[in-house]
């Protein structure tokens, strides 16, 4: 028997709904879904507890539950998310490495010059990130070490501006365009490109900071000297160190304005200051790098 939609407009709602709204095996009728359901559902208000990607770390455990090592420098550079580095497959803390990507090369000409000369033309090359470009979460990178010696004797030459990778392979799904892995290069000067970069995150940080006097009850600090040593960044006290006169022969701008801005010897690590000191030490960490 077929049913008009004239006699279900004359029929009663409840016995309307009660006749056409799905019922399981059991005879359950679900429930109608309002904002005040929602609002008193538990998924609602602990959705990290329902989500399928199960949680290694506890909150209890994380980095943020312990408030002595929360306004820690070194703590939070080791706390950074795992990552593999892209030649010898290993995994560190993300701080410790720099991204890079493989972008199409700027210097590449298409001329026949190049095939008579029997030199190796790259149509692409590994090239950093820069801070200020726009990254989409596909975007495929490659993790290198925070080392600038590692980067200067990366390459298999210094004699060409451009040379070949060494110990890499090109994921075909990921870079479709990319037939041969023999036609990415490494750039000669990519050290200088990542040490400009990283000084100027340092000098732009250091403006945007706000100009206050330091804290002399602070609990956590960052030291300011001068030594005759290399190193930028030190342990010293039981305390991380930077080193005013070896920071001086690297950037001397840099320099100045820690002394101008922190003329006690000491910078406070706190919620204002933490950015500022995580790409100070970014920085340190790349200029003292060896092999």
């Amino acid at each position: 028997m077929s049913t008009s939609k004239r006699s279900i407009a004359k029929t009663p709602r409840t016995l309307a709904e009660s006749a056409f709204a799905p019922k399981l095996q059991n005879g359950y009728c679900p429930r109608k879904i309002t904002f005040d359901t929602i609002k008193r559902s538990p998924a609602f208000h602990n959705p990290q507890k329902w989500i399928s990607r199960f949680k290694f770390i506890k909150e209890s455990e994380r980095i943020q539950s312990y408030k002595a090592l929360e306004q820690s420098c070194i703590a939070q550079v080791l706390s950074s998310p795992p990552r593999m580095t892209h030649a010898t497959r290993t995994v560190v803390p993300r701080d410790l490495l720099i991204p890079f990507r493989i972008m199409r090369n700027p210097m590449n000409s298409d001329n026949k010059e190049n095939a008579s000369t029997g030199k190796i033309d790259y149509q692409y090359i590994m090239a950093p990130f820069h801070p200020n470009e726009k990254k989409l979460p596909e975007d495929p990178v490659a993790y290198y070490p925070r080392n600038r010696s590692l980067l200067q004797k990366y390459p298999d030459s210094q004699n060409k501006e451009i040379s070949a990778l060494r110990k890499y392979s090109v994921n075909t799904n990921l870079y479709p365009n990319i037939k041969d892995w023999k036609s990415v290069g490494w750039n000669v000067n990519t050290a200088k490109v990542v040490e400009r970069i990283s000084s100027d995150q340092v000098e732009k940080s250091l403006l945007e900071l706000p100009s206050t006097v330091p804290d002399m009850n602070a609990q956590s600090k960052l030291l300011l000297f001068e030594d005759d040593k290399e190193e930028l960044i030190v342990l010293k006290n039981s305390s991380i160190a930077i080193n005013l006169a070896s920071m001086a022969q690297h950037n001397k701008k840099v320099k100045c304005n820690l002394t101008d801005k922190f003329p006690l010897g000491f910078i406070p690590i706190n919620d204002q200051s933490l950015r500022m000191i995580k790409e100070l030490v970014a920085y340190c960490i790349f200029m003292d790098g060896r092999v």
